[in-house]
């Protein structure tokens, strides 16, 4: 299965070619015209597409909590780092996001 990820302002556009292969469909929010929209915004586009998100905004636990999913939230809480950092850390943690995203209980996944 290949998952779409929607990849939030907060994050470097670059997380988008670097974050695609066999498993992740990802793209960046800037490439659909949504930057500088509410959250809920984002939240809704990324339903009504089958996209799951990657933020580093934890205003998007609250809709989680609020509306379940879809879609997933995965909330990156590692502080201001660099791009590299960032892909690393994903690369790191690939098995737990694959797991998340593929269980049909959880929402919301925060990765430290």
């Amino acid at each position: 299965m290949r998952y779409k990820i929607l990849i939030d302002e907060n994050l470097s556009r670059r997380l988008s070619t670097s974050f695609n292969d066999s498993l992740f469909e990802s793209l960046h929010i800037s490439a659909k015209n949504l930057l500088h929209v509410p959250d809920i915004s984002i939240w809704n586009f990324a339903s009504s597409e089958g996209y799951n998100i990657l933020t580093k905004d934890w205003d998007y636990k609250f809709l989680s909590i609020a509306f379940g999913c879809p879609p997933k939230v995965i909330r990156l809480n590692c502080g201001n780092k660099t791009t590299s950092y960032i892909n690393n850390l994903l690369q790191e943690k690939i098995e737990i996001i694959t797991e998340f995203l593929s269980s049909e209980d959880d929402c919301y996944l925060e990765i430290e």
